[in-house]
Order: structure tokens, then C-alpha cells, then sequence
């Protein structure tokens, strides 16, 4: 997600992918390490565990709104309504 004239990045895919599933991989056979995995893991299986980066800028543009109301149709501020109220 990037801003509307697409100069500044708000929510990024996560990388690193291969070298996570590399570094797991390294540690399925260690007795000692916290990772289970009947076969080694690939790139594709790591990004279907990840999500993504929320990065400053979409905080600082979250705050810049008097509401979020115009969000999505106000999907996000019900989104967040219901986040919010389950942490409480």
C-alpha cells in the first residue's frame, strides 16, 4: 500500500523469504531448537506464515486524519473498533 501520488511505502510484503526458510531448515534437526517440520521448509511455505510491514509513514498518515471514517468505507475504523475492543 503506498501513499495516493506513490511516494512514500505504508504497508510492505515482508521479505527475506529464502533465507528464513534457510535458517529453519537449519535448525529442524536440533533437539534443542524450537522448530518442528516433518520436511524441509521452502520460501512459499515461509511467506504463507508472514504478513506484512506497517511501516511509519501510515501511522503518520493515520494520524493526520481528523477520522477514518473515509477508510475503506470505514471498514478499517470497524476493523479497529473490534481490535481494539478485544484487547481490552
Amino acid at each position: 500500500l503506498r501513499s495516493a501520488d506513490g511516494t512514500r511505502v505504508y504497508i510492505s510484503a515482508e521479505g527475506g523469504h529464502h533465507d528464513a526458510a534457510r535458517r529453519l531448515n537449519s535448525r529442524i534437526s536440533d533437539r534443542d531448537a524450537a522448530v518442528y517440520s516433518e520436511e524441509d521448509l521452502t520460501a512459499d511455505d515461509v511467506a504463507s506464515l508472514t504478513s506484512v510491514q506497517i511501516h511509519a509513514a501510515f501511522y503518520t498518515f493515520l494520524a493526520s486524519l481528523p477520522n477514518w471514517s473515509q477508510l475503506a468505507g470505514g471498514e478499517f475504523d470497524r476493523a479497529m473498533a473490534r481490535e481494539m475492543s478485544s484487547v481490552a
